[in-house]
């Protein structure tokens, strides 16, 4: 295991944990309320929480594919670049249902900006 995976390791348990204590310690928003900072605060946290867990399975992915390859610091940008894209796509949405704005036409309009990014990112290098 490459030494820089200890770091991101240390840094997913470290915003889980911080997800966590959040979740638990903030109370809970009366029906018809919003606490726009609370909310901002647990999305921004799930979405370094998301980005650290998801690039570690991405990079062993990418590493399986190409065992040969000794850049494995690119390797790993690389599945960090795929994993900040699928958790934008979850907290934006979460973002969404949280503030009600997850219209019909909200919605149709993220799903075309979603998968814009994702060609966007499927052609860059």
């Amino acid at each position: 295991m490459p030494k820089f995976l200890y770091t991101i390791l240390f840094l997913m348990i470290t915003f889980w944990t911080l997800l966590m204590k959040h979740w638990f310690l903030v109370d809970p928003i009366p029906e018809g309320k919003t606490d726009v900072n609370a909310v901002l605060i647990f999305l921004l946290l799930l979405f370094l929480a998301l980005i650290t867990t998801l690039s570690i399975p991405i990079y062993y992915f990418f590493h399986k594919k190409a065992p040969t390859f000794s850049n494995l610091r690119y390797l790993y940008r690389k599945s960090l670049k795929w994993s900040t894209f699928f958790s934008f796509g979850v907290v934006l949405y979460m973002g969404l249902r949280a503030f009600n704005l997850d219209t019909a036409i909200n919605t149709f309009l993220f799903l075309v900006m979603y998968i814009l990014m994702f060609l966007q990112l499927r052609s860059s290098r």
